[in-house]
């Protein structure tokens, strides 16, 4: 085994620099594990976000399309009523069968 205090400095430069470059690639990548994380959710936050946009847009049309048809339904029975039709009333469900003894 060579004794490390006799190696030639340009020897110990490169062994420093592979070290000290080998070193510093494991403490980025542990300093960016959690930048990696946060992106994530970032990016999650933001589908969601625009997943709910288009919920609400497709709310709002079929809230305007509920308040058409229902201003047509009361156009309609007002119409109905001014004819002098009178709405009749349902008729009582037929009772039930009891049921036989056995």
């Amino acid at each position: 085994m060579p004794d490390i205090a006799n190696l030639s400095p340009a020897w110990l430069a490169l062994l420093g620099a592979l070290f000290g470059g080998t070193g510093l690639k494991v403490i980025e990548h542990w300093l960016n594990r959690s930048k990696a994380r946060d992106d994530t959710a970032s990016s999650l936050r933001n589908e969601i976000r625009s997943d709910l946009k288009e919920v609400r847009a497709e709310l709002a049309a079929t809230e305007k399309e509920l308040y058409e048809w229902r201003d047509r339904y009361y156009i309609l029975l007002e119409d109905v009523l001014s004819q002098g039709y009178r709405l009749k009333k349902p008729e009582a469900a037929p009772p039930l069968p009891t049921p036989v003894d056995v």
